[in-house]
C-alpha cells in the first residue's frame, strides 16, 4: 500500500484514475487518499455504487452536477453497469471538466477480460484508464495485515475510549496463516466482531 500511495504522491494532474482489484481490497479508502491529496481541494466525496439500479446512479451524479460544488467522484465497480449505461455515462463525462471535478473509477477483473466479454465499454476504460492502479489481494500483500490492524484499534480507543491495545502472538500467527478471501473488508468484520464482544481486556488472545 506504501508503494501504491508513493505512486499517487508523484501524480499532480487532475486526470481520471482506474482502480484495479477484487471486492474488500481497499479501493474506496484509496480513492478517499486522492481525494483529500487533491490541491486545490474538492468539497465533497461521493461513491456512485454501479449494483444499484443504472438510472438511479446516472440520475445522482446528473443532480450533483447540477451544484456548484467540487466533488471526487467514485464510480465503483461500472462494468457492474449495462453497456448502454455505460455509453449514457461516457458521454457524460467527456462532457465534463477535469479542472472542476475528479474521477476515479474501479473494476473487479482483468479488463481486457472484462470488455471482451461484453462487460466493459472499451471506451469507458480507455477515459478512466490515464492512470491505472491495480491493487492485489490481501493474501499477495499479507505485510498490509498488522499495519491495518493497529490502525483499526488505534481507531477504536480513539472513538470508543477502548482499551484494546491489539492482539496476541498466537492470533497474530493465525491472522498471517488465513488466506482472506474477503480481503480488507472480511478483516475489519472480524475486528468489528471481536471489538464487540470484549470487555476489559487489552489484548486479543486466542
Amino acid at each position: 500500500m506504501q508503494k501504491i500511495f508513493a505512486l499517487l504522491s508523484q501524480s499532480h494532474a487532475r486526470v481520471p484514475v482506474l482502480l484495479i482489484g477484487e471486492s474488500g481490497t481497499g479501493k474506496n479508502l484509496i480513492t478517499e487518499s486522492i481525494h483529500h491529496g487533491l490541491k486545490p481541494a474538492n468539497e465533497q466525496f461521493v461513491t456512485l455504487l454501479s449494483r444499484r439500479t443504472n438510472q438511479s446512479i446516472l440520475e445522482k451524479f446528473d443532480n450533483l452536477l447540477k451544484t456548484n460544488k467540487t466533488y471526487t467522484f467514485f464510480f465503483e465497480r461500472v462494468e457492474f453497469l449495462s453497456i448502454p449505461m455505460q455509453q449514457q455515462l461516457l458521454q457524460i463525462l467527456n462532457k465534463l471538466s477535469l479542472e472542476r471535478h475528479m474521477f476515479v473509477g474501479s473494476i473487479g477483473d482483468d479488463p481486457i477480460d472484462l470488455i471482451s466479454n461484453g462487460q466493459l465499454l472499451k471506451d469507458l476504460y480507455y477515459y478512466f484508464a490515464s492512470m491505472t492502479i491495480y491493487i492485489p489481494p490481501l493474501i499477495a500483500r499479507k505485510e498490509d495485515i498488522m499495519p491495518f490492524v493497529n490502525d483499526y484499534f488505534s481507531r477504536h480507543r480513539e472513538r470508543f475510549a477502548s482499551i484494546i491495545d491489539g492482539l496476541s502472538e498466537d492470533v497474530i500467527a493465525l491472522f498471517l496463516q488465513y488466506n482472506w478471501t474477503g480481503n480488507l473488508k472480511e478483516l475489519e468484520l472480524l475486528l468489528d466482531e471481536i471489538a464487540s464482544m470484549i470487555t476489559n481486556e487489552k489484548i486479543v488472545t486466542y
